[in-house]
């Protein structure tokens, strides 16, 4: 299963907008309230068109929340007017067919409707048909993690599913929250069966290796029955409660080993195979949610690895998750002139963490204290003068050796000085620098360079 396009009519911040998606990662980053979140739960609702056609598995609508808004000014008075309709079209790839089906809701008072993906969900019941009947048809993992997954206990709730079912793999899996207790419930069984048979199942195996092949400093997970509650051992010698781990580490571990444990669920006929061999969809709001930077840094590329064949859909606001993409999978959200833009910009091998903040990518007019930027800064408004006083000449001289103080090297050189003079005058208003601005900095700095040599 995989997402090609998705088109979104009137949900929330997009009024006519359509996404391409990648079949590996798809990174989307941008400002806050450019909709990157509003992109995963359309996109939960278009992938849970196939949930409708499984028993007892509850599919996301579109809610109130998701209708685009509109103000109309009368007079004096300002009005908030709903668009519609509100349309979520998806364009995929299902089981090798490509298919395309909608989600729309057309009033406030109306129901999300179902019609324009019924070929969809026929398909959801034929694999559940296919399941009952005992056939061993890979069933594609669905999955979505919002920022509000913290992997607590939340209320046991009754299932339509009989105990055991394969279909038991997409209970809860479009949640807004997340449930340790399924986790545990789930090791606990598996390490009872391995008692039992003196071997560990090939469900368990596979989901242990999946943990510590992303978490590299994880040793050993197994359920202790005297705590009643999942141990991990460390590398370093070091064993926890999983309740006693820290949000990075429970966020990160929880969230594989439920991705792990519902492709061994789907599919278990696929025995240690099934998570290198289950494809599907997973949607993660801020990956990088609790991790620290060293993680960041692997996450993408070791759920790549891990799940070769399951399409993710990701937010981030960290730069090191950034280093995990590969071509086209990077795409910037802006608002331009009151309409939400996608643009993709590839992060060419070496950069650093910085120049990435300091790029297209984020825009960051600098990653240096506020401080330091406001002596750049008098220092930039001096340089703009075309004749500088004894006191201008000094503060200059004093600026510049406190720079260099704090940055190692700062306008050390006559062709330092002369690139810091073209900065100063293209950039004369405090603003990220654009690509404009760059191109423009490197023609004049060579036009001078140029002209100081014929002088010399």
């Amino acid at each position: 299963m995989q997402i090609d396009e998705l088109h979104l009519t009137n949900f929330r911040c997009f009024d006519n907008t359509v996404i391409k998606f990648e079949p590996g990662f798809n990174i989307f980053i941008g400002d806050n309230a450019t909709g990157k979140t509003a992109i995963l739960d359309a996109l939960s609702i278009g992938v849970g068109a196939i949930v409708l056609g499984f028993d007892g598995i509850r599919s996301r609508p579109v809610r109130d929340k998701d209708i685009r808004g509109v103000f109309l000014e009368h007079a004096s008075l300002i009005t908030r007017e709903h668009q519609f309709p509100v349309v979520v079209k998806c364009m995929g790839q299902i089981n090798g067919k490509k298919m395309i089906w909608h989600r729309t809701r057309s009033s406030l008072k109306g129901k999300t409707d179902r019609k324009d993906a019924q070929e969809v969900l026929d398909y959801g019941k034929s694999l559940t048909k296919q399941v009952r009947d005992g056939k061993e048809v890979i069933l594609p993992v669905i999955a979505y993690y919002p920022t509000t997954r913290l992997w607590r206990e939340k209320k046991e709730s009754e299932s339509s599913l009989q105990p055991g079912s394969r279909l038991l793999g997409y209970q809860d899996c479009l949640s807004a929250s997340s449930d340790i207790r399924a986790i545990r419930s789930w090791w606990k069984r598996h390490e009872m069966i391995s008692l039992q048979k003196q071997k560990k199942t090939f469900q368990l195996e596979a989901v242990h290796k999946a943990v510590t092949d992303v978490m590299s400093d994880v040793e050993n997970v197994k359920f202790d029955l005297n705590h009643d509650e999942l141990i991990i051992a460390f590398t370093d010698g070091t064993t926890h409660l999983f309740s006693s781990l820290s949000d990075g580490y429970r966020n990160i571990l929880a969230m594989t080993a439920d991705i792990a444990i519902r492709a061994s669920t789907l599919n278990p006929f696929l025995a240690d195979k099934a998570i290198c061999q289950t494809c599907g969809i997973v949607l993660i709001d801020e990956l990088d949610l609790h991790l620290h930077p060293k993680w960041q840094r692997q996450i993408v590329q070791d759920l790549r690895l891990v799940f070769p064949k399951i399409q993710f859909m990701v937010t981030t606001h960290a730069p090191q998750i950034l280093t995990g993409a590969q071509s086209e999978e990077i795409n910037i959200l802006k608002n331009m002139d009151s309409r939400i833009q996608i643009h993709r910009y590839d992060i060419p091998p070496g950069l650093r963490v910085d120049q990435i903040l300091t790029g297209e990518w984020f825009g960051l007019q600098s990653t240096l204290d506020s401080d330091t930027l406001e002596l750049l800064e008098q220092h930039r408004k001096i340089l703009r003068k075309t004749k500088l006083s004894e006191r201008e000449k000094l503060r200059c001289t004093e600026i510049e050796n406190i720079l260099r103080q704090r940055l190692g090297n700062y306008a050390d050189t006559s062709l330092e000085r002369m690139a810091l003079g073209v900065i100063a005058e293209i950039t004369e208003q405090q603003r990220p620098m654009t690509s404009e601005d760059r191109q423009k900095i490197r023609s004049e700095l060579l036009n001078r360079t140029r002209q100081k040599r014929c002088a010399g």
